[in-house]
């Protein structure tokens, strides 16, 4: 016969475990699909990988670039200034320099520096790396539009290219981070090539549709 108080442990126990499930790490649709929040980096993606490009349609090119791309500076400035869903805290994704998960690792006599794949310590390559409750399970050598988990429809527009990374490589300040949604990569470019950006916020945001802005950009209509 089991006796009450194992029961008792039993059921604390699935209690327990059930809770632990509920809040692992995942990503989170919010603000009617727009956005989607990392519970794992507690960070928040816009859902549109390429609103750079979005945003020039929207605005009749006075916002943005016309196809997203821009110089490091400009992307960092576009970011920073950038007011979506009530929040102006945008920002380029950032790299952990130096990384251990990265398989390219510069000597410390050149100022040390991460690159190469599986840079998971960067919040764009735990996004292209990660799994189905981390992320969209990209492979190294192959590009995220083509091989990805069904976390792939929480964003749109995503392009297989070279997105950039707000850390600097300390060294040489002519330079920064990137990122290759193509093939999984992680490098240095000179700031003056023109490469996309992927806003990105800390923290979480209310789960709320933001019907207003979309309806003022749905009746917009350029000349």
């Amino acid at each position: 016969m089991i006796s009450p108080k194992h029961i008792l442990s039993t059921l604390l126990l699935a209690a327990s475990m059930g809770l632990a499930t509920t809040a692992s790490a995942q990503l989170f649709s919010r603000a009617g699909g727009t956005m989607v929040y990392d519970s794992d980096l507690n960070i928040t993606w816009l859902a549109d990988a390429n609103y750079a490009a979005t945003q020039y349609a929207e605005s009749c090119g006075e916002l943005g670039t016309v196809d997203g791309k821009m110089e490091w500076a400009q992307a960092m400035a576009w970011a920073a200034n950038l007011t979506y869903g009530g929040y102006n805290d945008w920002r380029l994704p950032r790299s952990a320099q130096p990384d251990p998960s990265c398989d390219g690792q510069n000597p410390a006599v050149t100022g040390s520096g991460s690159f190469g794949f599986h840079c998971t310590g960067s919040e764009m390559g735990h996004l292209f790396y990660g799994d189905i409750d981390h992320g969209l399970g990209g492979k190294t050598g192959e590009s995220i539009t083509k091989i990805h988990n069904d976390n792939y429809r929480l964003f749109h527009n995503i392009v297989s290219g070279i997105y950039w990374h707000s850390t600097e490589f300390v060294v040489f300040p002519m330079i920064s981070m990137n990122f290759h949604t193509s093939d999984g990569f992680m490098n240095f470019n000179s700031k003056s090539v023109l490469l996309r950006a992927w806003p990105v916020r800390d923290g979480d945001v209310a789960d709320v549709p933001l019907n207003d802005e979309m309806e003022s950009k749905k009746v917009r209509k350029c000349k």
